[in-house]
Protein backbone atom coordinates (compact mmCIF):
# COMPACT_ATOMS: atom_id res chain seq x y z
CA UNK A 1 0.00 0.00 0.00
CA UNK A 2 2.76 2.57 0.80
CA UNK A 3 4.28 1.88 -2.64
CA UNK A 4 0.93 2.71 -4.27
CA UNK A 5 0.78 5.97 -2.31
CA UNK A 6 4.28 6.84 -3.53
CA UNK A 7 3.28 6.07 -7.14
CA UNK A 8 0.22 8.28 -6.74
CA UNK A 9 2.30 11.07 -5.16
CA UNK A 10 4.87 10.77 -7.96
CA UNK A 11 2.10 10.90 -10.57
CA UNK A 12 0.57 14.00 -8.97
CA UNK A 13 3.96 15.76 -8.73
CA UNK A 14 4.68 14.85 -12.38
CA UNK A 15 1.29 16.21 -13.51
CA UNK A 16 1.81 19.42 -11.54
CA UNK A 17 5.31 19.80 -12.96
CA UNK A 18 4.05 19.25 -16.52
CA UNK A 19 1.21 21.73 -15.99
CA UNK A 20 3.56 24.32 -14.53
CA UNK A 21 6.05 23.75 -17.36
CA UNK A 22 3.36 24.15 -20.01
CA UNK A 23 1.89 27.29 -18.46
CA UNK A 24 4.88 29.17 -17.14
CA UNK A 25 8.26 30.54 -18.08
CA UNK A 26 10.96 28.03 -17.18
CA UNK A 27 14.33 29.26 -16.01
CA UNK A 28 17.23 26.87 -15.49
CA UNK A 29 19.19 28.19 -12.48
CA UNK A 30 21.66 25.35 -11.92
CA UNK A 31 22.63 22.42 -14.12
CA UNK A 32 25.24 19.70 -13.75
CA UNK A 33 25.45 17.24 -16.67
CA UNK A 34 28.86 15.71 -15.81
CA UNK A 35 29.76 15.75 -19.52
CA UNK A 36 33.55 15.88 -19.10
CA UNK A 37 34.21 15.27 -15.40
CA UNK A 38 32.61 15.40 -11.93
CA UNK A 39 32.25 19.22 -12.17
CA UNK A 40 33.59 19.68 -8.63
CA UNK A 41 31.18 17.36 -6.85
CA UNK A 42 32.50 15.33 -3.92
CA UNK A 43 31.39 12.67 -1.46
CA UNK A 44 30.88 13.91 2.12
CA UNK A 45 29.72 12.39 5.38
CA UNK A 46 31.55 9.08 5.30
CA UNK A 47 34.22 9.35 7.96
CA UNK A 48 36.89 7.09 6.41
CA UNK A 49 37.83 9.55 3.67
CA UNK A 50 35.77 12.71 3.75
CA UNK A 51 35.42 14.74 1.65
CA UNK A 52 36.57 12.94 -1.46
CA UNK A 53 35.91 12.96 -5.19
CA UNK A 54 33.19 10.74 -6.56
CA UNK A 55 34.87 7.44 -7.33
CA UNK A 56 34.26 7.56 -11.06
CA UNK A 57 33.08 9.77 -13.82
CA UNK A 58 31.33 7.26 -16.04
CA UNK A 59 31.10 7.80 -19.78
CA UNK A 60 29.00 4.80 -20.75
CA UNK A 61 25.25 4.85 -21.10
CA UNK A 62 22.73 3.00 -19.03
CA UNK A 63 18.97 3.48 -18.93
CA UNK A 64 18.22 7.23 -18.65
CA UNK A 65 21.81 8.11 -17.71
CA UNK A 66 24.99 8.99 -19.58
CA UNK A 67 28.18 10.62 -18.34
CA UNK A 68 27.28 10.54 -14.66
CA UNK A 69 29.15 10.42 -11.35
CA UNK A 70 29.22 7.54 -8.88
CA UNK A 71 29.68 7.21 -5.16
CA UNK A 72 30.33 4.09 -3.12
CA UNK A 73 30.06 3.40 0.60
CA UNK A 74 33.56 2.53 1.77
CA UNK A 75 32.92 2.52 5.52
CA UNK A 76 30.25 0.54 7.32
CA UNK A 77 29.88 2.21 10.71
CA UNK A 78 26.76 0.61 12.18
CA UNK A 79 25.01 1.61 15.37
CA UNK A 80 24.99 -1.72 17.20
CA UNK A 81 21.54 -1.04 18.76
CA UNK A 82 19.62 0.30 15.77
CA UNK A 83 21.61 -1.43 12.98
CA UNK A 84 21.58 1.80 10.93
CA UNK A 85 24.70 3.56 9.60
CA UNK A 86 26.03 6.17 12.04
CA UNK A 87 27.54 8.24 9.23
CA UNK A 88 25.58 8.84 6.03
CA UNK A 89 27.33 9.84 2.81
CA UNK A 90 26.03 12.37 0.31
CA UNK A 91 26.93 13.63 -3.15
CA UNK A 92 27.79 17.32 -2.62
CA UNK A 93 27.97 20.05 -5.25
CA UNK A 94 30.70 22.66 -5.39
CA UNK A 95 29.92 26.11 -3.96
CA UNK A 96 27.04 27.82 -5.74
CA UNK A 97 26.92 31.60 -6.13
CA UNK A 98 24.27 34.07 -7.22
CA UNK A 99 21.25 31.77 -6.95
CA UNK A 100 18.44 33.36 -4.94
CA UNK A 101 15.15 31.55 -4.31
CA UNK A 102 12.62 34.33 -4.86
CA UNK A 103 9.50 33.81 -2.71
CA UNK A 104 7.30 34.80 -5.68
CA UNK A 105 8.45 31.88 -7.87
CA UNK A 106 8.11 28.10 -7.81
CA UNK A 107 11.28 25.99 -7.69
CA UNK A 108 12.04 22.33 -8.31
CA UNK A 109 15.18 20.25 -7.96
CA UNK A 110 15.54 17.36 -10.38
CA UNK A 111 18.10 14.63 -11.02
CA UNK A 112 18.45 11.04 -12.17
CA UNK A 113 19.73 8.39 -9.78
CA UNK A 114 20.44 4.66 -10.03
CA UNK A 115 22.13 1.99 -7.94
CA UNK A 116 24.79 -0.45 -9.11
CA UNK A 117 24.95 -2.45 -5.88
CA UNK A 118 23.31 -2.62 -2.48
CA UNK A 119 20.45 -4.31 -0.64
CA UNK A 120 17.65 -1.76 -0.86
CA UNK A 121 15.37 -3.95 1.27
CA UNK A 122 17.50 -2.94 4.29
CA UNK A 123 17.15 0.84 4.39
CA UNK A 124 18.58 3.12 7.09
CA UNK A 125 15.71 4.41 9.25
CA UNK A 126 14.31 7.86 8.41
CA UNK A 127 16.89 8.67 5.70
CA UNK A 128 14.12 9.75 3.34
CA UNK A 129 13.52 12.74 5.66
CA UNK A 130 16.80 14.35 4.52
CA UNK A 131 17.23 12.79 1.08
CA UNK A 132 18.09 16.20 -0.38
CA UNK A 133 19.74 18.99 1.61
CA UNK A 134 20.08 22.42 0.07
CA UNK A 135 22.60 24.47 2.02
CA UNK A 136 21.60 28.15 2.12
CA UNK A 137 22.60 31.38 3.79
CA UNK A 138 19.69 30.85 6.23
CA UNK A 139 20.38 27.22 7.12
CA UNK A 140 19.70 23.83 5.60
CA UNK A 141 16.57 23.12 3.57
CA UNK A 142 15.76 19.41 3.87
CA UNK A 143 13.62 17.89 1.18
CA UNK A 144 11.87 14.69 2.13
CA UNK A 145 11.30 11.83 -0.28
CA UNK A 146 7.72 10.51 0.02
CA UNK A 147 9.11 6.95 0.17
CA UNK A 148 12.46 5.21 0.63
CA UNK A 149 14.53 4.90 -2.56
CA UNK A 150 14.31 1.38 -4.00
CA UNK A 151 17.58 1.34 -5.95
CA UNK A 152 15.99 1.50 -9.41
CA UNK A 153 16.85 4.13 -12.02
CA UNK A 154 14.59 7.09 -11.36
CA UNK A 155 14.18 10.62 -12.60
CA UNK A 156 13.33 12.58 -9.49
CA UNK A 157 11.73 16.02 -9.35
CA UNK A 158 10.85 17.56 -6.01
CA UNK A 159 9.48 21.01 -5.13
CA UNK A 160 11.58 23.39 -3.04
CA UNK A 161 9.16 24.92 -0.54
CA UNK A 162 11.48 27.09 1.57
CA UNK A 163 12.45 30.24 -0.32
CA UNK A 164 13.75 33.79 0.24
CA UNK A 165 17.35 32.57 0.61
CA UNK A 166 20.58 32.13 -1.35
CA UNK A 167 21.62 28.61 -2.38
CA UNK A 168 25.17 27.70 -1.32
CA UNK A 169 25.36 23.99 -2.26
CA UNK A 170 23.29 20.86 -2.88
CA UNK A 171 23.61 17.50 -1.13
CA UNK A 172 21.89 14.34 -2.41
CA UNK A 173 21.81 11.22 -0.25
CA UNK A 174 23.78 8.20 -1.44
CA UNK A 175 23.82 6.16 1.79
CA UNK A 176 20.35 4.63 1.73
CA UNK A 177 21.16 1.10 2.92
CA UNK A 178 22.56 -0.43 6.10
CA UNK A 179 25.32 -2.06 4.09
CA UNK A 180 27.50 -1.20 1.11
CA UNK A 181 25.90 0.54 -1.83
CA UNK A 182 27.08 2.23 -5.01
CA UNK A 183 24.96 4.88 -6.72
CA UNK A 184 25.11 6.92 -9.90
CA UNK A 185 23.90 10.53 -10.16
CA UNK A 186 23.21 12.50 -13.33
CA UNK A 187 21.61 15.66 -14.67
CA UNK A 188 21.14 17.69 -11.47
CA UNK A 189 19.08 20.88 -11.96
CA UNK A 190 17.29 23.59 -10.07
CA UNK A 191 14.51 25.09 -12.18
CA UNK A 192 12.29 28.08 -11.47
CA UNK A 193 8.87 28.74 -12.90
CA UNK A 194 7.11 32.08 -12.91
Amino acid sequence: MPHQKYKMYKLIVTIICLFVAANANRNLLIEYKFTLDNEGWEIVGNKQISPRDPSDHARYNIKDMSQYITGKDDLINVDYKLKDDKNLWYFKSPAIENVFLDPKKRYFISFTMTSFMGDFTKINKNVKDAAIIIKTDKGDVKIRFPEDYDGKTQKIMMPIEEKNRHVESIMILGDWTRGIEMLGLDDVKIISYE
